[in-house]
């Protein structure tokens, strides 16, 4: 894994050009997370379910919420914060997560098309 001089490793995997790599599955994720009110989810099927609609957008497939189900545990700590609430995970897109979703941060998407934010043309 390569990390640029100077960057903490917080689960983030690095392209040798320095920007961050990313699955389409976490983008669906993070762009899920951003949808919901306080960028938080309850649990990992109310993240799931905010996920659904940017499947086709992003990963061009059938949907599988499997898939996103088991992707969540994969997420770098430094996007996404996870509390304990009872018997549920609450997850909140903190900062670098943001950033990344609004293409303020260097990205490289695993498949095949260029990332462009939501809005941009």
């Amino acid at each position: 894994m390569f990390h640029p001089a100077g960057a903490a490793n917080l689960g983030e995997q690095f392209c040798k050009d320095g920007s961050v790599n990313i699955s389409r599955n976490h983008l669906v994720l993070l762009q899920g997370l951003l949808d919901r009110p306080n960028a938080t989810a309850v649990g990992r099927w109310d993240w799931v379910r905010a996920a659904r609609p940017y499947i086709r957008r992003y990963r061009g497939d059938t949907e599988s919420n499997w898939i996103l189900y088991h992707a969540i545990g994969w997420l770098p700590t430094c996007w996404v914060e996870r509390k304990r609430r009872g018997r549920y995970m609450s997850c909140r897109l903190v900062e670098r997560g943001l950033k990344i979703v609004e293409g303020r941060v260097r990205i490289k998407v695993s498949g095949r098309y260029e990332y462009l934010p939501k809005g941009a043309v």
